[in-house]
């Protein structure tokens, strides 16, 4: 699936460094449990909060889940909780999949470094945490696909929830929501419907304006 989504980032600068904001699933920080020896860790990035797509164009964009202090994985299940009646809102762990209403994802603990790491996964991602350094990102895709003149909102709110379990912690667990703000573009198709009777009216303007002068010049007597 092609990425047609125009992104703002909310006030985090993607590039150069691509700062990406880190949610807790709960409180807004990388959450920490600990029973024993194993420690339960995970944070989340959400690169943009505000998308726009284009009626009848697919946009995506993805969350990125890391396990970097914690022992053990971690088990993300993803689901669509809210959209607009009528849009087709999806999720994928990779970015060309056309998805489903969920995506579960397996978030194995790993170690952040100072320089991008190959993390070895399509669906995964190196991004950069500010004072930590460079983590491998298990991805989910988010995509949305509105149709044209269907009478739909121009702007909505579509919301994932992410649930994150520990296999040794029986029916513990965080859960929160993503939640963006869609804003939807006119098709270029659409924009462009007037186009040929505009084109058409013009002509037959300009065809009567030529047969006036055509006729007045017939009956100018020397």
């Amino acid at each position: 699936m092609v990425e047609e989504v125009r992104r703002r980032p909310a006030g985090l600068a993607l590039m150069p460094l691509l700062v990406l904001a880190c949610f807790l699933l709960a409180a807004g920080i990388p959450c920490r449990a600990q029973a024993d020896d194993a420690r339960y860790s995970l944070g989340a990035v959400q690169p943009v909060m505000e998308l726009e797509v284009v009626e009848e164009v697919a946009g995506s964009t993805w969350l990125g889940f890391y396990n970097i202090d914690g022992t053990v994985p971690t088990t993300m299940a993803l689901s669509i909780v809210s959209f607009p009646e009528g849009w087709q809102v999806t999720l994928s762990t990779d970015a060309l999949s056309s998805g489903t209403d969920h995506a579960t994802l397996m978030v194995e603990p790993s170690s952040p470094a100072q320089q991008p790491q190959n993390c070895g996964e399509p669906a995964a991602k190196s991004v950069w945490l500010s004072g930590r350094g460079y983590v491998c990102a298990d991805t989910a895709w988010l995509h949305i696909l509105v149709p044209a003149g269907g009478g739909g909102p121009t702007q909505a709110t579509v919301a994932v929830r992410a649930v994150a379990t520990w296999a040794a912690q029986g029916s513990f667990q965080q859960e929160r929501d993503f939640v963006y703000a869609v804003r939807v573009a006119e098709s270029p198709t659409g924009r462009r419907d007037w186009l040929p009777p505009a084109l058409a009216a013009a002509a037959a303007a300009l065809l009567g304006v030529l047969r006036r002068r055509h006729i007045a010049k017939s009956i100018i007597v020397d």
